[in-house]
């Protein structure tokens, strides 16, 4: 398994994508955003840059493909180059599908796609349908896009990181036909599936202050 702190070494930033204001506050302080303004072949080339040498985070599980769509141009989503994915398991994400044109926008012009999925393990939550029905939800989700993604990698390889869970394993090897490489990202991953500085034996989590998630349920 190959271990990755950043994108290949090409960025250490990663923005999130969720928040509207890694978009809407490059339009909204004109100071700030001046070159911008200057021609349009200057834009153009500073957007590239943006977008180019940075990598965007997005949370699949919580709106599926709406925040690329509702946050970026189509230009500005053919300018990426460095996509990570997360996948946490939800009761309703086997209801989430994806957008083929949106992401036949993205993908062809990526020179890394990662995917940071977490397969259910336990009915975390008060109420929680039985793990065999998150386990149905989860696979339904995962097959829509790992399906979609590897008809549009065209021979590029999807990088993903299920910390090892064999039944999410076996999906990915069904859908994505030996387009892949199994790593560890450290970026999304290590916090996720609470691993090294992460772990729960590492200090980390011992502030009150760090939040509460479906694992702690």
């Amino acid at each position: 398994m190959k271990d990755v702190a950043d994108f290949g070494g090409y960025t250490n930033s990663v923005y999130e994508i969720d928040w509207d204001q890694v978009t809407t506050s490059w339009g909204t302080d004109r100071k700030k955003n001046s070159i911008f303004l200057v021609c349009k072949q200057i834009s153009d080339k500073a957007l590239d840059i943006i977008y180019g040498e940075n990598a965007f985070r997005h949370y699949l599980h919580a709106e599926g493909d709406l925040c690329l769509k509702r946050n970026f141009t189509d230009a500005n989503r053919r300018r990426m180059r460095m996509l990570l994915l997360t996948a946490e398991h939800r009761s309703w994400i086997g209801e989430i599908t994806p957008d083929i044109a949106m992401w036949s926008s993205i993908i062809p012009t990526l020179n890394i796609l990662r995917l940071v999925a977490e397969q259910p393990v336990q009915e975390t939550y008060w109420n929680a349908p039985p793990l065999e029905k998150e386990m149905e939800s989860w696979f339904m989700f995962m097959r829509a896009f790992l399906n979609c993604f590897y008809h549009l990698l065209e021979g590029k390889l999807l990088e993903v990181d299920f910390n090892g869970k064999t039944e999410t394993g076996e999906v990915v090897k069904e859908c994505m036909l030996g387009g892949y490489r199994e790593v560890r990202c450290r970026l999304s991953g290590d916090l996720m599936f609470r691993r090294g500085p992460f772990s729960y034996n590492s200090g980390y989590w011992d502030n009150d202050d760090r939040g509460f998630g479906s694992w702690d349920a």
